[in-house]
């Protein structure tokens, strides 16, 4: 336990020290947006190119992409087929299903390093490949169907095509499976991009945290946060055993199928007038919870590896 808390605690420390800045509005009006969209579109981008980049054609690519995306489509999956028979509206049905599923991939690769250091870099790589396509796929077609906001499919296309996670792990996966070697001084400059990446991340994060309070929504507010934060790591362990995963592949997509929602889905969802005040609420709920569930799950993994 000594270990977990020992690599959670700074995470979170970081989250609430972004949240107290974020609420001073310091160090200045609009600092805390414009700081997101550096670690978007540059900073972590540069980790995921040098960490996509190491991964080699022997490695279990598909099964730790199938053990990722498996449980979020099953669940998506099962809550707009049967959503509205639970007394979900078209508003809140697709705002449950992304609450359920969808996670921060800023927290998995901080919490990562930190217990595991770089050899979790590479499963990780993987895994975030195919969730950010998939989970953004998944969940625009979902809001699309329910929300004010129809995404038309070619701008679907455009916006997967010119998301910078997507390339980012285009271009490393080329790289990598390619056999080609990133030049020194680049490589030296994507891994000091890299460094700055999740600290700021993190703070970002903080300072975007929103509370509107539970509302009518309360109970499904706690049901999603409880199935992310437990249901979703069991399934995702179930399968990744079945799909042969073992080690630190299989520790890897467990915790990240273990955390809370991500701002993202909160972004996505208000753009196209979904249910954005039950995801503000969500991602602050799951990010508060998880300070709690997170160390025991990497208790529970560290025990499981040997």
């Amino acid at each position: 336990m000594t270990a977990a808390l020992g690599a959670i605690a700074p995470i979170f420390l970081l989250l609430v020290l972004g949240f107290v800045l974020g609420r001073r509005d310091f160090p200045g009006p609009g600092f805390w947006p414009l700081a997101e969209r550096l670690v978007f579109f540059v900073l972590f981008p540069a980790l995921l190119i040098r960490s996509t980049a190491a991964i080699d054609a022997d490695g279990a690519i598909l099964a730790i992409a199938l053990a990722v995306l498996g449980p979020i489509f099953l669940v998506m999956a099962l809550v707009g087929l049967f959503g509205r028979k639970l007394g979900l509206d078209d508003k809140l049905l697709p705002a449950v299903a992304q609450a359920a599923t969808r996670q921060n991939v800023y927290i998995a690769f901080a919490a990562a390093l930190a217990i595991w250091g770089e050899p979790a870099l590479v499963p990780l790589a993987i895994a975030v490949a195919a969730y950010t396509p998939g989970v953004n796929i998944a969940s625009a077609l979902l809001l699309g169907m329910h929300a004010e906001v129809r995404l038309r499919p070619l701008a679907l296309a455009k916006a997967l095509a010119l998301n910078p996670l997507v390339l980012a792990c285009a271009l490393g996966f080329t790289l990598g499976l390619g056999g080609f070697t990133i030049p020194g001084i680049l490589d030296e400059v994507l891994r000091i991009l890299a460094l700055a990446s999740l600290p700021l991340a993190l703070l970002a994060t903080g300072a975007g945290l929103r509370w509107q309070g539970l509302g009518a929504d309360a109970g499904w507010l706690v049901a999603t946060a409880v199935f992310k934060l437990a249901g979703q790591p069991l399934l995702t362990f179930a399968l990744a055993l079945a799909l042969g995963l073992d080690g630190l592949a299989l520790a890897v997509v467990v915790l990240f199928a273990a955390l809370p929602l991500s701002p993202t889905a909160y972004v996505q969802t208000r753009a196209m007038g979904g249910h954005a005040v039950f995801m503000a609420n969500a991602v602050a709920l799951q990010t508060l919870f998880a300070m709690a569930t997170l160390p025991f799950v990497l208790v529970l993994l560290l025990g499981w590896l040997p």
